[in-house]
């Protein structure tokens, strides 16, 4: 009589337990669909996608752009001094 009892509890905690999974693993496959369709932070990577190619771009070209705003700045000096 006590081990049918045992073997009953048993099973009922099995049953609770494989219930509690299975909400669980319903909540994880819902939110995983749920992300997929989301794109609110699209725009923050774009964004972000951007400065990086910009300051790659500010960095491979530093020599040339800083050559150039030397000679504008120079020349800007010359006309200033001229007046």
């Amino acid at each position: 009589m006590k081990i049918f009892r045992t073997n009953k509890i048993l099973k009922k905690s099995d049953e609770i337990i494989i219930k509690i999974q299975v909400k669980i693993w319903e909540k994880i496959m819902n939110n995983r669909f749920s992300l997929i369709g989301n794109n609110q932070g699209m725009g923050v990577i774009e964004v972000i996608l951007i400065i990086l190619v910009l300051v790659g771009l500010a960095f491979t070209f530093k020599g040339k752009v800083s050559s150039i705003l030397n000679t504008v700045f120079s020349k800007i000096n010359n006309k200033v001094n001229s007046f």
